[in-house]
């Protein structure tokens, strides 16, 4: 989904006075399954999730890598980079659900 897209439902939200928890910014990067090294494949030009969320004073709550393999991280016990970004997530979402 684009900025542009995520804006519009931002506007949304606010409109019918929806809370908004937070934005997740997928795929913020590429994890060759090869190296392990993270490669931006869609570099922001304006800023990406983060400057977004900073003007609208909306949390980033998580970037999540584009990973080929995020089914088998999910599975495996392993300290995948991909299972490591969506438990930081989780970690830091969780509570908000609570309130």
């Amino acid at each position: 989904m684009s900025l542009q897209d995520v804006r519009k439902e931002i506007n949304f939200c606010h409109k019918v006075k929806l809370p908004i928890i937070g934005v997740v910014e997928n795929m913020s990067g590429f994890i060759c399954p090869k190296c392990k090294k993270e490669s931006q494949i869609f570099p922001p030009t304006t800023g990406g999730a983060e400057v977004m969320c900073q003007d609208l004073k909306i949390p980033l709550l998580g970037k999540v890598p584009l990973d080929p393999h995020i089914e088998m991280a999910f599975a495996s016990i392993g300290g995948h980079q991909s299972r490591q970004s969506w438990e930081r997530l989780a970690d830091g979402s969780i509570p908000m659900w609570n309130e």
